[in-house]
């Protein structure tokens, strides 16, 4: 640099949000961050879906159900060698579902950098409604996409205890899998949460409207500029 000459100043690095993602019953990892790939793409210069975890109990062949009046949901579907997964054994006792949340706590809790949000679909949005009381340091947002108020009284008296923390709940009105009432019953816990509603069924809605709402929700939470279009997700 020549003597005397102003050095530039340094250029600000943006600091994308991290998102811990859950799936939903008989899905694992794998396969939800696979059905996530359009939300990762257009939500790359904010956020970074840090890490999909599978659920730790394997879904018997036998308790897997019917799923000819579920509209949009094929819970039949092929998975990889992780095999279907669930947070919590809705059709047995006991549910197991203190392992779930011990093991999501811990990745919650040694996650370096840390996790800013939760994001979890179906079984796994009720999960990430769950396992809320438990997260330290409190995360600064959840998503909840077709999430349903739990029929277990011990699971649904868990969600007294819900921290207050911003919130978007996403449910479909076609919805056969989750009606909405169920969707409403779990928004309903949370302190002013945000409400997107969508004609479709049991899935992760992303048309352009959807992911505008994606985008500025999650947006709001982060404290830097956003990074250049151009730049690929690295997760």
């Amino acid at each position: 640099m020549t003597a005397g000459t102003p050095s530039a100043a340094p250029q600000a690095t943006a600091q994308r949000l991290r998102i811990l993602c859950l799936h939903g019953y008989t899905q694992n990892a794998n396969v939800f961050r696979s059905r996530l790939a359009v939300m990762r793409k257009d939500l790359k210069n904010i956020a970074v879906f840090g890490e999909f975890v599978s659920a730790p109990h394997v879904v018997p062949k036998e308790e897997i159900p019917p799923v000819a009046s579920a509209a949009s949901v094929d819970l039949n579907a092929p998975v990889d060698e992780m095999g279907p997964r669930t947070w919590w054994r809705p059709f047995t006792l006991p549910s197991k579902l203190e392992d779930s949340i011990a093991e999501v706590t811990e990745i919650w809790s040694k996650a370096s950098p840390p996790f800013d949000g939760i994001l979890g679909f179906s079984q796994g949005a009720t999960m990430a409604a769950l396992v809320l009381p438990s997260l330290d340091p409190p995360p600064r947002f959840s998503i909840h996409c077709s999430g349903f108020f739990p029929h277990d009284p011990a699971h649904g008296a868990m969600l007294a205890a819900l921290p207050t923390v911003p919130s978007l709940h996403v449910m479909g009105r076609s919805d056969a899998w989750v009606p909405p009432a169920r969707s409403e019953a779990l928004r309903a816990m949370f302190k002013d949460p945000q409400t997107m509603v969508h004609d479709g069924g049991h899935f992760i809605p992303t048309n352009a409207t959807h992911r505008r709402t994606y985008k500025e929700f999650v947006g709001q939470f982060t404290n830097s500029a956003p990074l250049d279009s151009g730049e690929a997700e690295t997760q």
